[in-house]
């Protein structure tokens, strides 16, 4: 469930006053959100990760990852660009490093 939708039936449930069928129908309203976004993930089944093989940026895993030269895998590898969530230098591609904050950055660490 998105924020959006939870603030939504957040600020629905909490002005009260509604009927036991209004608040129902927020509830499902939510609860149908929530499996329409469950499958929006479907797609991230079939991108790659990081350091897997990629011909194109839109063949990688996550808003900030690309299809380039990473530190661990080489060129034509997937690989997290600036901002990228990391755990070391090894999933961000070369011209970023991994920094203390878990995100790809300029400069060595």
């Amino acid at each position: 469930m998105n924020g959006t939708v939870l603030d939504r039936l957040a600020r629905s449930l909490a002005t009260g006053g509604h009927s036991r069928r209004t608040t129902l129908r927020a509830l499902i309203g939510g609860l149908g959100a929530a499996i329409a976004l469950e499958g929006d993930d479907a797609g991230a089944a079939t991108c790659r990760r990081r350091l897997r093989p990629c011909k194109r940026s839109s063949q990688c895993c996550g808003k900030n990852a690309r299809c380039g030269t990473s530190h661990g895998a080489g060129t034509g590898t997937c690989c997290g660009a600036l901002g990228a969530t990391c755990r070391s230098d090894l999933d961000c591609c070369t011209r970023w490093y991994c920094h203390a904050d878990g995100r790809c950055g300029v400069g060595d660490t």
